[in-house]
């Protein structure tokens, strides 16, 4: 067998070292570019010796390359030059499509396969599998093994092994050891030795992979290949200054590297001046990191906790969970974040879940942190949602709950009553001396030692305290509600009470009715006594509804408290938010007409006044939202009652009921709105924390007035000084918010965020850049940071993060030259995985901008053709049109999509419709036309006839500048000059100045360029802001190919930059212009822009 293998495989060679390549296709067909041995394969498969040819073992990684390996070197680059692209990329359609390893392999002998390809077959096969179990990847693995094309890939695979790109012998070598193939088979050993040949030409992306792979192998050819890539790095570790490269190598050398070459690494890295590339706030990160390494340091621990309690609105419970976690583990008390995370707690705890609840309790006794007065409070918000839990409690985590809460000096009746019976207690400790459904690791033996230690300490917990001196049946709950069913049963029969809330009043002005004065003080008493048991039925029973109606079904079994009317409000609207408008009317109609509404509004109306401030907020946001009329008697109760409160709600509570009014309209709800400014208003000058101010920012919102708006920007620029590096983000979101553009402001969270821009995530970045457009405000020194700092850290991006970061750069017209010279290298090296958008968004970014990639332009565009073609038969005219047109701005014209494009039948469909109007189709026709009819590409002889299209004439209307016009004429005199000419019926001309010259001028005649063939013409044309790149003298790609255009007609073309040459003083204005009107000039351009942002 091998004897046969190895025949065809010097044969092979033999073939592409010789002249028959230039012979007619059909003679190579006789031996497949794919190196098929199936049928070789599939008369061996019933020998259990050669069953699996990938994993036969043999020392092979210190032998000499064999030399079929070595002649197919050069013999590959030339076949995969030759490759057929079509049957490339359709192999890429067909794996993304694949399921199973098994699938990737069965249809591969239908195409034709390149070397770096089969990496590709390799990875997508472990993609296919990476997620199952370890039996089902066994089971699969032996399918694979088995496989007759795994065995021929495999036999291709060693013979060309050398001819593979160096990230791709990375990526495969890890995906056949993640296959199941043995580290000391003949294919793994190939591949080792190939890399071990090209190491020192490989970079460091390529070695990052390469030493992931090796990571986990134990052979001792891969275990030299590790001590090789750690010999190379040294040397070059001192030639590195860029922290980034530093990190990424520590990541290459790994754990098991020398000492001393990780204490190089270390000791370098310090002494670098540029700060650590970290993306965003990692604190979570850093105390994991800090605990592994078994680090602390006081201030960085106390920043991060203040921090993080100041800013702990925009995080989830989960996450604060999370970062206490990691400071427990590091025994430190994060005091500020601790108090900020107990107040929230107090307010709405019933959202915790199990492990969330024992994390609190956990965190807070151990760290025996001091509530102080608000400790009773504390405890008893979390018993509703200890009891809640309790049912479905195993005995572990009860013991964990009442041993923490015993820490606190607390002893819950209900939890000891489970916990201390026979059966727990002995379920307990079998499950820690005998460890039944437990492994013996260590963790599991911590989990022992605590089940001992709580039981014990818990023990003597209980002795000390005289409360369990009575008998626990005593301290039982008498339960007492609240219940309304009879009021809503006898109301619900008439049809006059039947949709009670959709009844219009004028109600807000007028005194509150005698029955809601009087139901707050009743309710208060009844909520106290309320049943916890069953509220928190309603709990969970509210959870597990899926639509409004199904939570209003069943309400007549609970008794249910003034508070939780808002929270079945609120829940009703989670159900439809999701849904589109037509469902939300359907929806909003069957709630309406539900009995058990009405009743629910009867009852909101007259306890109002005993809401909680926040519950009063939410219960009227999701009252407007599920359709309930704003002039409604329960909306305007709501609105009375808020206004009748609104000195004791706090910040919190105001902003919810600030969002709650946001889209109302009714007269009561403006009114409401105005109070909350006024009260604002006089309370600005008395804060002087910086998140307080950006918080009443989101409270006024857009509409508040602009003189209110003001007062808080300059409140909060006064206190520059003390701005964090967060508070520079939430400034620039703020102010979006409230649709203010404060300039100073700005320029100095500018000047800080730039100064401190590793400090911010990718996220928060391209926030501040959509807030820069949304506020109309740009900042050179803030953009360009931006751009280097992404430049730097792009290996951390994927490419959607990138493109939405210079989209947000391209609706700012700035150009972000280091990002996008990185990465167009990122695309020219894999540009397969680009979806249609993400290509569309590449191609508009780099052709708008009119980018310089210099000698990389060529290699760029054809490494993205491939692409285009694979999308090509999926595209829609919209889309294609888009393309063909970005890539005549980079004068590319590639023929396959202006073939489709042109036909009359997508010209047709293009004019009559499109997402953003026929106007914008139009004019891409018309730009594209001119481009072929002006540059004359060369097109096959087939699309000569398809250029000439019969598009209407756009609508061009421009006014000139009087200033330029004037004095144009007081320097070459009033006949001399033509103003606004349409030249084509596309392009604007101000100025067309007509000089006589001693000879002809090359070029076109067209019509209303002058007629003379003696005259020089000279197209002067004012670039407004939006045709140059913001901050510098840069072009964009529309103006670059106007003026090329014109210059194809015969003009010698002046652009004059407007904002810069408006700056000038008048004498220079007129010296520039004269200069420019000398014969022997062959081109200027007017003004320097300044290389710094101008606000």
């Amino acid at each position: 067998m091998n004897m046969h293998k190895s025949g065809l495989g010097m044969l092979r060679c033999a073939l592409r070292s010789t002249l028959l390549w230039k012979c007619d296709i059909s003679i190579m067909k006789q031996v497949p570019l794919c190196y098929n041995i199936k049928s070789l394969a599939s008369t061996q498969l019933g020998s259990d010796k050669n069953k699996a040819l990938a994993s036969k073992s043999i020392r092979y990684y210190s032998h000499s390359a064999p030399d079929a390996a070595k002649e197919s070197t050069a013999a590959t680059e030339t076949t995969e030059v030759q490759q057929n692209e079509a049957e490339k990329n359709a192999l890429l359609v067909y794996l993304a499509g694949c399921k199973s390893p098994t699938e990737v392999l069965d249809e591969l002998n239908r195409y034709s396969i390149s070397v770096n390809e089969i990496g590709k077959i390799f990875f997508r096969m472990w993609e296919c599998i990476e997620e199952m179990n370890s039996e089902q990847k066994q089971m699969k693995f032996k399918l694979i093994i088995e496989h007759p094309e795994f065995s021929a890939l495999c036999e291709r695979l060693m013979i060309e092994a050398g001819a593979m790109k160096h990230h791709a012998l990375g990526r495969t070598l890890y995906a056949a050891v993640n296959l199941g193939v043995s580290q000391d088979s003949r294919v793994v050993q190939t591949l080792l030795r190939v890399a071990q040949e090209h190491l020192n030409q490989f970079d460091l992306n390529s070695l990052c992979i390469l030493s992931r792979v090796l990571h986990d192998m134990k052979s001792r050819n891969a275990l030299a290949l590790r001590e090789a890539i750690w010999l190379l790095l040294k040397d070059h570790i001192y030639e590195t200054s860029n922290v980034a490269t530093l990190t990424k190598l520590m990541n290459v050398v790994g754990k098991d590297s020398p000492l001393k070459l990780k204490k190089q690494l270390a000791q370098h890295g310090k002494h670098r001046p540029e700060p650590h590339t970290s993306v965003g706030h990692l604190q979570q990160e850093i105390g994991r990191c800090c605990h592994k390494m078994k680090y602390r340091n006081y201030t960085l621990f106390s920043s991060i906790s203040k921090h993080m309690a100041l800013t702990i609105d925009m995080c989830t419970d989960q996450q604060v969970l999370k970062i206490l976690q990691a400071f427990e583990k590091l025994i430190f008390r994060p005091v500020e974040l601790l108090d900020v995370f107990a107040e929230r707690i107090i307010q709405e705890p019933e959202y915790l879940s199990v492990n969330e609840l024992l994390t609190v309790l956990r965190v807070f006794s151990m760290a025996n942190h001091d509530l102080k007065d608000k400790k009773t409070e504390f405890l008893s918000s979390l018993m509703p949602v200890i009891e809640l839990h309790l049912p479905k409690m195993s005995p572990g985590p009860l013991l964990s709950l009442a041993f923490y809460l015993s820490l606190m000096q607390h002893f819950p009746p209900k939890p000891l009553e489970i916990l201390l019976q026979p059966r727990t207690v002995e379920c307990l400790m079998q499950s820690s001396q005998n460890g039944p459904g437990y492994s013996r690791s260590e963790e599991s033996h911590l989990n022992m030692n605590m089940h001992k230690s709580g039981l014990g300490m818990l023990r003597c917990a209980l002795r000390s305290t005289l409360l369990w001196k009575c008998d626990i049946s005593i301290m039982k709950q008498v339960p007492l509600c609240y219940n309304i069913k009879s009021l809503a049963s006898t109301q619900l029969g008439s049809d006059k009470n039947k949709a009670l809330a959709s009844k219009s009043i004028r109600y807000y002005s007028h005194s509150a009715p005698d029955a809601a004065k009087e139901s707050t003080a009743a309710t208060e008493t009844t909520e106290v006594q309320q049943n916890e048991a069953e509220k928190n039925a309603l709990l969970v029973y509210l959870a597990g509804c899926k639509s409004p109606t199904e939570v209003l079904d069943e309400l007549n079994r609970y008794s249910i408290s003034v508070n939780e009317i808002g929270k079945i409000f609120f829940r009703m609207w989670e159900c439809i938010e999701e849904m589109n408008s037509e469902q939300k009317q359907i929806k909003f109609k069957l709630i309406i007409e539900h009995p058990e509404f009405s009743a629910l509004c009867e009852r909101l109306m007259i306890e109002a006044g005993a809401m909680k401030h926040h519950a009063l907020g939410r219960t009227l946001y999701a009252a407007v939202n599920l359709g309930v009329s704003q002039d409604s008697r329960v909306v305007q109760t709501l609105l009375r009652v808020a206004q009748e409160h609104l000195n004791q709600f706090d910040l919190n509570s105001l902003c919810i009921l600030s969002r709650a009014l946001h889209d109302m309209k009714s007269r009561n709800a403006l009114a409401l709105r105005e109070a909350i400014w006024l009260l604002l208003k006089d309370h600005i000058y008395e804060t002087s924390n910086v998140a307080t101010l950006t918080k009443l920012m989101n409270v006024v919102g857009k509409d508040s007035p602009l003189k209110l708006k003001k007062q808080l920007a300059s409140k909060v620029f006064s206190l520059s000084s003390e701005f964090t590096s967060v508070d520079n983000f939430y400034i620039f979101s703020s102010m979006a918010n409230i649709d203010v553009k404060h300039t100073h402001l700005l320029d100095t969270c500018s000047k800080k965020l730039a100064e401190n821009i590793h400090d911010y995530s990718f996220t928060q970045l391209l926030k501040v850049l959509r807030c820069c457009y949304q506020m109309k405000y740009r900042n050179y020194t803030l953009f360009s940071s931006i751009s280097k700092h992404m430049a730097l850290t792009i290996d951390m991006c994927t490419d959607q993060q990138v493109l939405k970061i210079l989209q947000a750069f391209e609706k700012l017209i700035f150009r972000p030259v280091e990002l996008l010279d990185v990465f167009a290298e990122r695309i020219i090296q894999e540009p397969e995985y680009l979806s249609v958008n993400e290509l569309l968004t590449v191609l508009r970014v780099f052709s708008m901008a009119n980018h310089d990639l210099k000698d990389k332009k060529t290699e760029f565009l054809s490494s993205l053709m491939p692409v285009i073609e694979l999308h090509l038969p999926k595209m829609s005219p919209g889309p294609l049109l888009s393309l063909t047109f970005y890539l005549s701005l980079m004068q590319h014209f590639p023929p396959k999509p202006l073939e489709i494009l042109l036909q009359p039948r997508t010209v047709e469909c293009l004019m009559q419709s499109s997402q953003d109007g026929p106007e914008k189709n139009s004019y891409m026709l018309y730009a594209l036309n001119l481009s072929l009819r002006l540059e004359n590409p060369p097109l096959p002889s087939s699309m000569s006839s398809l250029t000439k299209l019969n598009l209407p004439s756009l609508d061009i209307n421009h006014r000139v500048d009087q200033e330029i016009r004037s004095l144009i004429r007081e320097i070459v005199g009033r006949d001399a000059v033509q103003e606004a000419v349409v030249e084509q019926g596309f392009y604007f001309i101000d100025f067309v100045i007509s000089l006589p010259v001693q000879e002809e001028t090359p070029g076109l005649q067209t019509e209303g360029a002058g007629s003379s063939q003696c005259a020089q013409r000279i197209a002067l044309i004012t670039v407004r802001e939006n045709g140059l790149c913001y901050g510098t003298n840069h072009y964009r790609g529309n103006v670059v190919r106007k003026a090329r255009h014109l210059e194809k007609l015969g003009y010698k073309t002046v652009l004059v930059p407007y904002n810069y040459f408006d700056l000038m003083p008048e004498a220079e204005k007129i010296e520039k212009l004269r200069s420019i009107f000398q014969p022997q000039m062959q081109k200027e351009i007017i003004g320097e822009p300044k290389t710094e942002g101008i606000s």
